[in-house]
């Protein structure tokens, strides 16, 4: 069986969609948030539920990378997209949200992580990392194209229009069966490794004996806390101090750091073309550093110049680790793409730390949160570009 980039082009195009479509998903997640703490109303019984759900969701992200189907990446990939199927048509005809709203938020949370493992693994091709690094960042720039649509067509559409947010789940599900029309219309055969006639499985002792894929995936889950952190705490930020809508800067309902952003993972895609990933990774993560700096100032006109360097600088840090970790081994990669998307909800305990240290200090000092871990990023990003 042939293999190359020919094959990629023919057998990944249903990920696009895909990761589309998780990215719309992910809008809809503050609003389970908020059922959920509407049906635990109990302070105590909604951190232990919140604490359990995100290790369940770790846990189930890992062993959906160990899961063996035998029959290639189009199987692996149509059951995650059944899992957010099921949640998608369970909140649209559940005429009562709430009664299974813990239902919908692990098929949509734990589906969301499936795609991801699953989309990312159909699109690796032996001998092409420069290529790979390119598709992950292409593809997590779809994603954001997804999430950015999610939360902007609401708060630009009118007011008559804007209520009506349950169009979201629909929009969705179209693009979760556009993906799986296309997995079963075209060609996804199975890829086969490097080495003809040797194939290795590797487990997850064996990943974490390697000290550099215990880096990586350290460094996976302080950038996915500092992320959330960032997302949380700017917006707040320019509320609090400066009397600032930030949200409703550039694109309504983007606001400037989600567009910064967003246009930072563009810019990747095309800055890959020419220089290299871990040269993008090590100024990606200087930039944030100095934009989180800035912050202290406390100056308006710095803070918003601040926020794009941020939002420009973050962007692309998360595919970059994923694709710059995937070079570290050269065989099945299926277990080690579970155990980096099991770091996403883990890092939300990063979000807590933050909001304990804006409740006990103030809203400028919980910047420091973000920054330890930036700081660590950037050294691995270091230690990155001296081994090359």
């Amino acid at each position: 069986m042939n293999t190359g980039k020919n094959n990629w082009k023919r057998n990944s195009v249903a990920v696009y969609p895909a990761f589309f479509a998780i990215g719309l998903v992910e809008t809809l997640f503050p609003r389970l948030k908020w059922q959920i703490s509407f049906v635990f109303q109990h302070e105590y019984s909604l951190r232990i539920l919140t604490f359990t759900g995100l290790l369940v969701l770790a846990f189930l992200s890992v062993l959906f990378g160990m899961i063996r189907t035998g029959k290639g990446n189009r199987v692996n990939l149509t059951a995650a997209l059944l899992v957010v199927l099921s949640g998608l048509l369970i909140l649209l005809f559940d005429v009562k949200p709430g009664h299974l709203v813990l239902l919908i938020a692990l098929c949509l949370f734990a589906g969301s992580l499936f795609v991801q493992v699953a989309g990312l693994n159909a699109i690796l091709a032996a001998n092409e990392k420069g290529r790979n690094i390119r598709r992950i960042v292409l593809l997590y720039c779809i994603k954001t194209f997804g999430f950015m649509a999610g939360i902007s067509v609401p708060a630009i559409l009118p007011s008559t229009l804007a209520q009506m947010s349950g169009l979201l789940p629909y929009a969705a599900l179209f693009f979760i069966l556009l993906s799986v029309a296309l997995l079963f219309l075209l060609p996804f055969k199975v890829r086969e490794e490097t080495i003809p006639g040797k194939h290795i499985t590797y487990t997850i002792g064996q990943l974490l004996h390697n000290k550099n894929i215990i880096l990586m995936l350290g460094g996976l889950l302080v950038y996915s806390g500092a992320e959330a952190c960032l997302v949380n705490l700017i917006p707040f930020y320019f509320s609090e101090i400066f009397g600032i809508k930030i949200l409703q800067m550039i694109i309504p309902g983007v606001g400037l750091f989600i567009f910064s952003f967003v246009a930072g993972r563009i810019a990747g895609v095309l800055i890959l073309f020419r220089t290299r990933p871990e040269t993008v990774f090590l100024y990606s993560s200087v930039l944030s550093v100095l934009g989180l700096f800035t912050m202290f100032i406390g100056q308006k006109y710095l803070s918003l110049a601040a926020t794009v360097m941020i939002g420009i600088g973050s962007a692309n840090i998360f595919p970059l680790m994923i694709g710059l970790a995937m070079d570290l081994i050269q065989h099945d990669k299926k277990v080690l793409l579970g155990m980096m998307t099991g770091t996403i909800p883990v890092s939300a305990f990063f979000t807590s730390l933050m909001w304990a240290v804006t409740d006990s200090v103030s809203i400028t000092m919980s910047f420091m949160v973000p920054v330890f871990c930036m700081f660590y990023i950037t050294w691995i990003a270091i230690l990155l570009v001296k081994r090359n």
